[in-house]
């Protein structure tokens, strides 16, 4: 083994261009490789590509589109104790950066509760809005409160049954089952909650 090496290494001193441009070569190609090489983290990574399931749900998003394409963002007053997240500041507060979220380029479409259109007849006096307008007179009408919450569309999707968290729905153009293009997509809507922050805290909310 010693003499094949020594005569390897002695062979290639003869003949140092040859043996650089050989691995020049060698270095260009895996170079090349390496440029072509793409991390899969989605979870087809996991399952198999292959799999007649795969092929199938790959159809069926491209027909339908994808079902895990919504990032959930979580309000709620920073107090336990003050649970009522239906005033008209709060709820404002939750439309304007659902508004600003919708501006977003990435952002397909952003569901919030607060100018939702009730589809349901209003309690005696309150006529069906959305929230936003009912606010005021909610305040003073606990049990109107409670009967609307009873009776809304999106209780207990969208908000809590006591009124105390809401979920903005923001609903990307791709599926978040592209892990890192997501991390990518919530990095850039950053700004757009910090710039937010400052007004949830003073009404006494936070996000998550």
């Amino acid at each position: 083994m010693e003499l094949a090496l020594s005569r390897l290494v002695a062979a290639l001193l003869r003949r140092r261009a040859v043996a650089l441009t050989v691995i020049a070569l060698l270095f260009a190609v895996t170079v090349a490789g390496a440029l072509r090489l793409r991390l899969d983290f989605s979870s087809t990574a996991f399952y198999g590509g292959e799999d007649q399931a795969a092929h199938r749900l790959a159809d069926f998003q491209r027909a339908w589109g994808a079902d895990d394409d919504r990032l959930l963002v979580l309000i709620h007053p920073r107090d336990a104790e003050d649970g009522d997240l239906l005033t008209r500041e709060r709820l404002a507060a939750v439309a304007a950066l659902a508004e600003d979220l919708r501006a977003d380029p990435q952002v397909r479409r952003v569901v919030d509760v607060a100018d939702f259109p009730l589809p349901i007849p209003g309690a005696p006096g309150l006529p069906a809005t959305d929230l936003q307008t009912l606010a005021p007179a909610l305040a003073h009408a606990p049990s109107a409160r409670a009967d609307l919450l009873a009776r809304l569309p999106f209780v207990p999707t969208l908000l809590a049954a006591d009124g105390s968290t809401t979920a903005i729905v923001v609903e990307l153009g791709f599926s978040t089952d592209d892990v890192m293009r997501t991390r990518a997509a919530v990095a850039e809507l950053e700004p757009i909650f910090a710039a937010h922050d400052p007004t949830l805290a003073a009404l006494g909310l936070e996000r998550e």
